[in-house]
Formats: structure tokens, sequence, C-alpha cells
């Protein structure tokens, strides 16, 4: 107990953030917000963007093959709900090995030259091989062609007895959370301060709690697509959440140690002892499991699966942008980038149509030049190594 409550109270900030992340679907409902399905998008990209950061934040390896394990867990999660009796969560999680099968083979295969600039070429000439194979015709009984694999609707997006458990489960985690964060900055005052703040977050807490069950209220007689939409958003933030907890723990464990120390001088660590190549295996190995459940969690928002749009290097691209703007080596500022990236462009496209690439790329000029160490980089000062530092490492 004593071990929960210090959890509780280090990590009360971030427990009250997730909470009302999930409140926010009952709110979306009450006040009739369109934010669901583009905040979806963001947590299942965001998933992605981690894994990215997760390979050059920390280990500082660029993959531009990063899209090749996206790409397959999307295939797999189709193949699987089209062509077996397995669950979504099953799909998943074949997902996640299909991915971590796949560092695994591509560490071998670069086995003597996985490093710098050699290895970033080859991972995009391998994706690339990989995505000219899936278009050609003598593939199209399992890339589905142009058209690509229809994915059907798992059941647990459609169950009402999910959304019960998401939204008060996720919805006590923001009390507790307030609560907690509450306390820890309003213990040293006196009682009569503590009342007025106590009774605030009381009706704040409250009130969410009523949204929650007039949505649920409405939902058990609601069609099933915005069932679909509740559930679709809560099991990708769930994900997001169990994601990001997890690298967390792991980067911060000796192997996680080891990965930063392979990034800032992967000779010296070498020289003491270490065997690099099986630590970038591992990292490869990761990155590439949750890269493939992020790319399975997308498949259900994409709906149909082609070649195109799931193996394109240009994804790829996308997440080095979302982990540089936020900041490599963050996790945080992966999470943010997207955000800000995919919001820009959800807001500005109907707006300003092609000129929201161009002001983007304005913008991400303007952060590199003017933070090198990312938006989260430069707020935390966490000591790593900025984009420019290690693009001219791997270029000498």
């Amino acid at each position: 107990m004593r071990n929960l409550a210090k959890h509780l109270k280090s990590n009360s900030y971030p427990l009250a953030t997730i909470g009302l992340f999930f409140a926010l679907i009952p709110i979306f409902f009450y006040f009739n917000l369109p934010f669901a399905d583009i905040l979806t998008r963001i947590f299942a990209i965001s998933i992605y963007a981690l894994s990215f950061d997760l390979l050059l934040g920390y280990t500082g390896l660029l993959n531009f093959g990063q899209s090749l394990f996206f790409g397959m867990g999307a295939y797999i999660t189709a193949y699987t709900l089209n062509w077996t009796e397995f669950n979504f969560m099953v799909a998943l999680l074949f997902s996640l090995l299909v991915g971590a099968i796949l560092g695994v083979i591509l560490s071998l295969i670069v086995r003597r030259s996985f490093k710098g600039v050699p290895f970033t070429f080859f991972s995009l000439a391998f994706v690339m091989i990989i995505l000219s194979m899936f278009q050609k015709r003598i593939f199209r009984p399992v890339s589905g062609g142009e058209g690509g694999i229809l994915v059907p609707l798992p059941g647990i997006l459609k169950s009402i007895w999910a959304i019960r458990v998401f939204e008060y489960g996720f919805l006590g985690l923001l009390a507790i959370g307030l609560l907690v964060a509450i306390y820890k900055n309003t213990r040293n005052f006196s009682l009569l301060q503590q009342v007025p703040t106590m009774l605030v977050s009381s009706g704040i807490i409250g009130g969410i709690f009523y949204f929650a069950t007039e949505h649920l209220s409405y939902l058990e007689s609601a069609a099933s697509f915005e069932r679909l939409t509740a559930n679709r958003y809560y099991l990708t933030l769930s994900f997001l959440v169990a994601i990001y907890f997890l690298i967390r723990r792991v980067v911060s464990s000796p192997v996680g140690k080891v990965w930063q120390s392979i990034r800032e001088n992967e000779t010296r660590t070498e020289v003491i002892g270490y065997n690099t190549f099986n630590y970038k295996l591992l990292a490869l190995a990761v990155s590439g499991s949750i890269a493939g459940l992020a790319g399975g969690l997308y498949a259900p928002y994409l709906l149909t699966v082609s070649a195109g749009n799931v193996f394109d290097p240009f994804i790829t691209i996308r997440a080095l942008i979302f982990a540089v703007l936020g900041g490599l080596g963050t996790l945080k500022g992966a999470i943010l980038g997207a955000g800000i990236i995919l919001l820009l462009e959800h807001f500005l496209n109907p707006l300003i149509g092609g000129w929201t690439s161009i002001l983007i790329g304005i913008i991400f000029i303007f952060v590199v030049f003017s933070m090198p160490r990312g938006i989260v980089g430069e707020l935390t000062v966490t000591g790593g190594k900025s984009f420019r530092e290690m693009v001219r490492e791997m270029v000498s």
C-alpha cells in the first residue's frame, strides 16, 4: 500500500491527464463536438511515433523502414479478422509478434552495417522492396491490389459493456489523480484554504460523472457506429497509455541505459564489455513490435488496408517530424509532435488546402533551428543529443 501511495503521488498529474482524456468522450457527446475521430487517429499514430522515438531518440538508429512494421501490423490484423475466428485482441497480439520478428530479421540482415547511414538507407531499400512486391499483380491475393483488404469491424468496438468499463474505470482514475494532485499542492494550507479547492474539484468530478452517465444511457439505444466511435477512442487511448508507461520503464532500466550509451558513443560501449549488436537487435525488435501494434490498432480506423497507405516511407518521415518537433528521446515529445501536426492538418486543410504542408514545413524548420532539442526537450533539458548532432555524427 505504501508503494501504491508513492506511485500515485509521483504520477498524480499524468493520471489526472489520462483520466481527463477518457472523460472527453462524454463531454464531446453532450456538446456535440466532432473531435473523437481525429483524437483516435492521434492516439494510434502517437504509438507509432513512440516506436520511432525509442529507436532514434534512445538508441541513435535512424530507421527509414519503420513503416514496414506498421504496415505488416495493419495487414496481419486484416488477415486475422478476415480469415480466422480470432478476436481483435488476438489479432493485435499477432501484429505485435510479427513486428518483433521482422525487427530481428532486419537486424540479422544488416548485422555488418548496423549503424549510421548504411543502416538508414538499407532499411529504406528494404521497405521499398516490400512495397513494390505488395503492389505486384502476383501478390494481389495477399495485398488486395490497389483496392486493398477490407477490415471487418471487431466485436469489441461495438460492445456497450466495453464502454462501461472504459468510462467508469478511467473516470475513477481521473478522480484519484485529481484528488492526489490537489492534496500534494494543498497539504500545507490551512483547512479554510483547502475546503474551497476540494469543493470545486468535487464539483468538476461530479459533473464529468454526470456526463458519463448520460452518455452511457444514450449509447444503449444509439446506433452501433456511435458505440464504435467511443470504443475505438477508448481502446486506442488505453494502448497509448500502456505503451507510454512501458517504454518509460524500459528506457530507465539497465537495458535502456545501455541503449543510451550506444547512442552517445557505441565504440566506448563496446570497449567496456557490452555486445552492442545484441542490444541494438533488442531495440529494433521492441520498436518493431510497438510499430506493429500501432498498425494493428490503426487498421479498423482505415477500414481498408492497402500497400500504398501503410508501407509508404513517407509514414516514417512523418514519424521523424513528430519526434524531432516534440523532442527526440523524451517520449512525451513524440506524442506532442504527432498531436500538433495532425491537429494542424485537420483544422487547416479545409481552410487553406495544400498550403497546410508549406505552413507545417515552415514551423518544423523554425523549431529545428530555434529549439534543436524539440519543444519538450528544450523545456526539460534531458541532456540527449539534438537531431542535428545525430545527423552530423552519422555522416562523419
